[in-house]
């Protein structure tokens, strides 16, 4: 019964990073576009929080992107007449939601599981890792460069 769950979101995980890297290579120059752009990522975060909602073992997680929206607003507030960089904020942002939805999901998920019994094996365990891998990353790398770019004007 858990198997196909954990396939559906093992490919949905795979679709999501696909077409996020499709879309990399769009440009964002129309305003209406940027736009949608951040409407996805906030529907995202809407997501994020919907699915952190009464679970205190995601509270790190939330905290993050809390924190992070946060720091991403005032960014995009001090380049909004750089369209170039405002561009590179708005991708960001949702880059780093989608990575977080994955890896938020990813945890719930797990932790449904060891919860019944089912998540105690290696398998699982490696499902987990390689799910939530390249997520990590990304939200480690987005961070690193907005935290960078946060400090570097204060």
């Amino acid at each position: 019964m858990y198997i196909p769950t954990l396939l559906i979101l093992i490919a949905i995980a795979i679709g999501i990073y696909f077409y996020t890297k499709s879309n990399k290579n769009k440009s964002l120059n129309s305003s209406s576009t940027k736009k949608d752009k951040w409407e996805q990522a906030e529907e995202q975060m809407a997501k994020i929080l919907k699915r952190c909602q009464g679970k205190d073992y995601v509270e790190k997680e939330l905290k993050e992107v809390k924190d992070m929206r946060d720091e991403i607003i005032r960014i995009r507030e001090r380049y909004k007449h750089e369209t170039q960089k405002n561009n590179q904020i708005v991708q960001d942002w949702f880059d780093y939601t989608t990575a977080m939805l994955i890896i938020v999901n990813a945890i719930v998920d797990d932790e449904v599981k060891s919860s019944v019994g089912y998540g105690d094996s290696d398998d699982n365990l490696e499902d987990f890792f390689q799910t939530t891998k390249e997520p990590k990353i990304i939200v480690e790398e987005i961070t690193k460069r907005i935290n960078k770019e946060f400090k570097s004007k204060s």
